[in-house]
């Protein structure tokens, strides 16, 4: 049995941080739990929340910031952490009763994995009933579906194969080229001796560590089991304004990992004929494109009056 510590960086978001640590809490095992981070990187006190819970109050620890992102976040409590394996969650993931054992057995019964991401289903649904406010979430659920399925179909092992090295990428059933921030756990070991993340990524810090490992002969696993509901962002307006800030990320992405196939695919490895959308989802992943176009337009006219 591994030890393991937890990172939660948190952004004013008390209510969802609360309903993280009860999760956290409730899990079915919790004896290879090291310590949890809570790096507190806006203005709310958060104090009182950690220290609502018996067991887990010992070993919660609070790193304060001002505003450094999520990335540097994360990378702040690395510096503090000795456990051998570290998990990170975002502050609205809730990690389901067995998130923590199903994380601990797949590093344990394959000590060659670097890293693994978890399963992310859409939570809050019942307070989501109008079309504007299901909208959104729903569109982004068929996307992890989707992933979900093709990772479990092992559908990325001949691109994965062609990158990495390692005659035990054949026992995993699920190949994974991607992580995300919000439910994936890595050995502390690689995660510090490459750096942590990529700061200079704001935004998609998480898949370009994805690629980095990938290119550093390293496997990344998926793990259905290690579930968390998350409280996906219901507005319309900030998605398409998220899409349109990380076209630049994209573009940095596929510059410095060409060898990675899906890295150049701006839509980020999705079809949007394979996912099933309904003629106004197809609408709004059209118009999404079309924002992504002009964003990148802008900034190769900028790159040439520089």
């Amino acid at each position: 049995m591994s030890s393991i510590s937890i990172v939660i960086p948190t952004y004013n978001r008390q209510k969802s941080l609360n309903k993280c640590l009860s999760c956290i809490n409730a899990q079915t095992k919790l004896s290879s739990l090291e310590n949890i981070y809570l790096v507190n990187d806006g203005q709310s006190s958060i104090e009182d929340i950690a220290n609502k819970y018996d067991f887990l109050s010992s070993r919660i620890i609070i790193l304060k910031t001002n505003g450094i992102g999520p990335a540097a976040a994360r990378n702040k409590a690395i510096e503090f952490i000795k456990s051998k394996y570290v998990a990170f969650l975002d502050d609205d993931s809730y990690p389901q009763i067995s998130w923590l054992f199903s994380c601990e057995k797949l590093f344990d019964e394959n000590p060659f994995i670097i890293a693994q991401l978890g399963k992310i289903l859409w939570d809050n649904k019942e307070n989501h009933t109008t079309f504007l406010r299901s909208f959104i979430p729903k569109l982004r659920q068929k996307i992890y579906d989707y992933r979900d399925c093709m990772y479990q179909n092992n559908e990325f092992i001949h691109e994965i194969i062609k990158i990495v090295n390692f005659k035990e990428k054949l026992q995993v059933k699920g190949l994974s080229n991607h992580i995300s921030g919000g439910n994936f756990a890595i050995k502390r070991s690689f995660f510090t001796e490459h750096g942590g993340f990529n700061l200079n990524y704001f935004t998609y810090h998480d898949k370009e560590l994805a690629y980095r490992i990938l290119n550093n002969n390293g496997i990344i696993a998926y793990n259905p089991q290690m579930e968390v509901f998350h409280a996906h962002d219901p507005s319309i307006l900030r998605s398409i304004k998220r899409g349109a800030f990380t076209v630049k990320f994209k573009l940095l992405l596929q510059k410095e990992y060409e060898n990675c196939k899906w890295a150049s695919n701006t839509s980020n490895m999705i079809d949007p004929k394979l996912l099933n959308l309904s003629k106004i989802e197809t609408l709004f992943f059209k118009i999404q494109r079309l924002v992504e176009r002009i964003v990148i337009l802008y900034l190769k006219l900028n790159n040439r009056n520089e």
